[in-house]
């Protein structure tokens, strides 16, 4: 499939990847159809199946031209993974289809495919300014250079869950989608954010045509010239945020207060004018005198 541009430029879009989905059932109809595994794992062991029932649980068959995967589990799904064109995972999945059968399994069926997943890759015939486009439209990018190189754009719910990957060099991959339609839906989405923020060959870039008011908040300015001037920007916010993060420093030490001799209270010691044994002496030495008086 070829999309067009708007120089009057077309690229070729290709199909890396398609994964098919599909079930074995019996024809009769029973509900508790399971395979053994283990006797499926012996039928193309001669063929490089890998099986291993601790790591994964499923018979993992490879076809090395194309490359391609087939993965079938124990409740009869079959997973297909690596095919650029639909014939050839239908191809490989009769195939194997028709060797369960001549096995012991006489009464399986397909059921119909279905696509899970469709990869496809094309060009943007330009460079990509991906600073400028991930900072005005952030409610469906996300750029960041240090863990990933390519902006991820997120459409929105009515193209389903199909994401795009741009990278600097102009290069787009697209997945997510079930179908060619899907994708040519996502091109057309795209196309109006991309073409606003291309470098030309001349090194100048259209971002300085563009401008929003988040833009305009986060940088204080109408516009940005090029990406030298936007990197500065995003040196200084990068700082100043660093330097916000940073914790307050400890308040100042203040030195103790002097310490204060305590001088401990003597107990009051009984003198003899209220000694308790005095007292009762002269207590005693009084009622004395006045009987002999």
């Amino acid at each position: 499939m070829e999309y067009p541009w708007s120089n009057g430029q077309k690229t070729l879009v290709r199909i890396e990847n398609l994964v098919y989905t599909c079930h074995l059932t019996q024809s009769n109809g029973a509900k508790q159809f399971r395979l053994q595994l283990q006797r499926i794992f012996d039928i193309f062991r001669k063929e490089g199946a890998q099986f291993n029932k601790k790591r994964f649980a499923a018979v993992i068959l490879r076809v090395r031209n194309p490359k391609i995967a087939i993965l079938i589990f124990a409740e009869g799904k079959v997973v297909c993974t690596g095919a650029k064109l639909p014939d050839q995972a239908l191809l490989h999945i009769h195939r194997i289809t028709r060797e369960i059968r001549s096995r012991g399994y006489q009464k399986v069926e397909v059921s119909p495919f279905q696509i899970q997943n469709l990869v496809a890759c094309t060009h943007v015939p330009a460079r990509i300014n991906q600073t400028a486009l991930s900072l005005r439209h952030s409610n469906v990018c996300t750029f960041a250079s240090r863990i990933f190189p390519g902006v991820i754009i997120r459409h929105n719910a009515t193209l389903g869950k199909i994401t795009t990957l741009l990278f600097h060099s102009g290069n787009m991959v697209l997945t997510g989608a079930k179908d060619m339609a899907g994708i040519r839906k996502a091109l057309d989405f795209s196309k109006p954010i991309i073409e606003k923020y291309t470098i030309s060959e001349d090194g100048k870039d259209t971002v300085s045509n563009v401008t929003t008011e988040k833009a305009d908040h986060i940088f204080s300015r109408p516009s940005l010239q090029s990406n030298a001037e936007i990197r500065t920007v995003l040196k200084k916010r990068k700082f100043q945020q660093e330097e916000d993060r940073k914790p307050p420093p400890p308040p100042a030490l203040r030195p103790p207060p002097p310490l204060i001799p305590v001088v401990k209270e003597e107990s009051e010691q009984p003198t003899p004018k209220n000694h308790p044994a005095i007292l009762a002496a002269l207590l005693k030495n009084t009622k004395e005198f006045s009987n002999l008086s």
